[in-house]
């Protein structure tokens, strides 16, 4: 398996639009993503910034995610008035 890790900040007062965006719109079109295994998407409300963990079924699923991951992130990034920080990828070494 393999992850996506995405950091962002996003202006305190969008937090609760993000939380909507993220179970209304983002979470739907990632299932749709062929080799999506699931994610998190971690907040702290006191100073906007976040941590997307994206998990693929393969180094090849997530590689070919990436156009999908790219849109959506660029989504965000406007409604929200999202910075978008470090993305990285990590195979998973270990998982409970």
């Amino acid at each position: 398996m393999f992850a996506r890790v995405t950091v962002s900040e996003t202006p305190v007062e969008n937090v609760d639009m993000a939380v909507k965006l993220i179970n209304g719109e983002i979470i739907p079109t990632a299932k749709k993503v062929p080799g999506f295994k699931g994610g998190y998407w971690l907040g702290d409300r006191t100073s906007g910034k976040g941590i997307t963990i994206t998990l693929w079924e393969s180094e090849e699923a997530l590689k070919a995610g990436e156009d999908t991951a790219k849109q959506i992130r660029s989504d965000a990034a406007k409604k929200l008035n999202l910075k978008i920080g470090t993305i990285d990828r990590y195979e998973v070494l270990g998982q409970a």
